[in-house]
């Protein structure tokens, strides 16, 4: 059986937050290709596009992690 390790790297997504959490809202209805997509409408270059899918789908998986609570889990 795989165990989870939490993890809180997605808590601060720093420049990348405004579009991280409209890709996470509105993943669904994201017209495709994604990366594409939200390159066109928040600007950015690639690399940064696949780290807010990246962020976007962590955040998803891992919902109710902040720092205070991936520090208890990991103590």
């Amino acid at each position: 059986m795989a165990r989870h390790v939490p993890t809180t790297d997605h808590v601060d997504a720093g420049y990348l937050e405004e579009a991280v959490a409209w890709f996470a809202e509105h993943q669904s209805t994201c017209e495709r290709p994604f990366v594409a997509a939200i390159r066109r409408r928040f600007g950015l270059n690639a690399l940064d596009a696949v780290s807010v899918m990246r962020l976007a789908n962590l955040r998803l998986d891992w919902p109710n992690t902040s720092d205070e609570g991936a520090a208890n889990v990991a103590s």
